[in-house]
């Protein structure tokens, strides 16, 4: 006789799900029961107050606020420093002696880690000066990896776990400029201090690397991407890296007060939200590092220009730091506030209705002191799953 068939595991009843997962303590264990499937991810319930974690580079992994307590969360070796993140992965740069770097990638929920040999071999043997800037990942670590740097050589690079690594051949203008890049379904795209809005072309070569084929610019004044410089090997030696090597920061300083050293910074972050691409045009005042105006432009590819937001984000909320920036929607949790951009390397929080600009509260007077005590800029978001859309 056969043996009656088994339902799949993806039609078990959802409130038998809701209990399985309300018995789960460790968020490992929970990360992993939402992997299963559509379903069993629909089942489990996103926490009241919920918000993004903050990572410090260095130090300490703290924890996002969970009843007004903090924890520390993570100690990380001295020779290891989180140099970018997307979601619930961070990216690791261990530095092995005094010149050599190794590569990994971690997901802080599921704890898989994942090491990036081909990585390390194009670009493990570097200056001191040399230091990635950005880590962004098209969809999961299998697929395409973007990488920005500081070295003008190669100021982006793409990667593909077990398959390899491309580097520009030689300088090539519109990458150089390039200050934030964001992913667009399966489309790579950058952001000029110009505001030129840059599409990146991606394909795979017969070994399966991701390399950069061509690209135009989509709003701006365009450029032509197979204008390179002259090519020069001493330059792209990045054992040996100068600081005339270095892309410039991306941000911009206009001097207000030269009697009060009283400046304003002008930066733009690069984000898609909805399937639409957002520019974020903040001014932040420094040296005192609080936030005097906040702008949002949505691209309009088809009219080539950048179209002010000023309705509203759609119940989204944006999340904004130099290394990772995201688009969440407010109903997965009560914490987050609709229609508001919440910034990494300050307590502000931007209300895009009201357009003012406030604090983030008492709840992060603990993420504050340990923000005071390291380098904000370098400040990141990292998402537990129920938060990842």
């Amino acid at each position: 006789t056969s043996r009656p068939s088994m339902a799949p595991w993806s039609e078990l009843p959802e409130d038998l799900l809701a209990l399985v997962f309300a018995r789960i303590f460790f968020p490992v264990d929970r990360a992993r029961f939402q992997a299963v499937c559509r379903s069993w991810r629909s089942a489990a319930p996103a926490p009241a107050r919920q918000l993004p974690w903050i990572v410090f580079p260095h130090r300490l992994l703290p924890q996002s606020h969970n009843d007004r307590a903090w924890h520390q969360l993570v100690s990380l070796p001295k020779t290891t420093t989180c140099i970018g993140s997307t979601d619930g992965w961070i990216a690791i740069d261990d530095r092995v002696g005094k010149m050599h770097r190794n590569y990994l990638l971690h997901n802080m929920f599921s704890g898989t880690t994942l090491s990036l040999p081909e990585l390390d071999a194009a670009i493990g043997h570097v200056s001191k000066l040399f230091n990635i800037r950005k880590v962004l990942l098209r969809s999961t670590p299998d697929d395409v990896i973007a990488l920005m740097t500081n070295h003008r050589s190669c100021p982006i690079i793409l990667t593909r776990v077990g398959k390899g690594v491309w580097l520009p051949e030689s300088y090539a203008a519109p990458l150089v400029s390039i200050i934030d890049v964001a992913f667009l379904g399966d489309r790579l795209y950058g952001v000029t201090k110009d505001e030129d809005l840059v599409f990146l072309d991606i394909a795979f070569n017969d070994s399966g690397v991701p390399m950069v084929t061509g690209g135009k610019c989509v709003i701006g004044e365009g450029f032509d991407y197979d204008d390179y410089g002259d090519h020069d090997t001493e330059d792209d030696d990045l054992t040996k890296m100068r600081k005339k090597d270095m892309v410039p920061q991306g941000f911009r300083y206009i001097i207000v007060d030269e009697t009060m050293q009283h400046d304003i910074k002008t930066m733009w972050y690069l984000i898609e939200s909805r399937g639409k691409l957002l520019m974020v045009r903040r001014q932040v005042v420094s040296p005192f590092e609080f936030t005097h105006m906040i702008e949002v432009f949505e691209a309009d590819m088809s009219a080539a220009m950048w179209v002010p937001v000023e309705a509203g984000l759609e119940d989204q909320a944006l999340f904004i730091s130099r290394r990772f920036s995201k688009s969440v929607s407010a109903a997965f949790s009560t914490a987050i506030q609709k229609d508001a951009i919440y910034f990494a390397d300050t307590e502000d929080v931007f209300d895009m209705r009201s357009q003012t600009v406030s604090a983030q509260g008492d709840d992060f007077d603990s993420y504050n002191a340990c923000l005071r005590s390291g380098n904000s800029r370098q400040l990141m978001w990292v998402f537990p799953p129920e938060l990842v859309a």
